[in-house]
C-alpha cells in the first residue's frame, strides 16, 4: 500500500519501511536481467551467424 499523506518515514510500519528498501533493489536485479537476456540473445545470434559465413582468409 502506498501512502500519499506526507506521512514521516518514522510513521510507516515494518512492512512498508522494508518495501522502501527493497523496492529499489528489485528494479536493480530486474533491469540487470534483462541486460543479460540481450547480451545472451545478441551473443547467440552472433555465434549462428559466424557458423553460416565461411572466414575471408587470410595473407599469407
Amino acid at each position: 500500500m502506498v501512502r500519499t499523506d506526507g506521512c514521516e518515514y518514522s510513521d510507516l510500519s515494518i512492512e512498508e519501511k522494508l518495501s522502501a528498501i527493497v523496492a529499489p533493489i528489485d528494479l536493480l536485479h530486474a533491469g540487470s536481467s534483462f541486460r543479460m537476456e540481450r547480451l545472451s540473445a545478441t551473443l547467440s545470434v552472433n555465434a549462428s551467424t559466424e557458423k553460416r559465413q565461411p572466414r575471408p582468409a587470410q595473407a599469407a
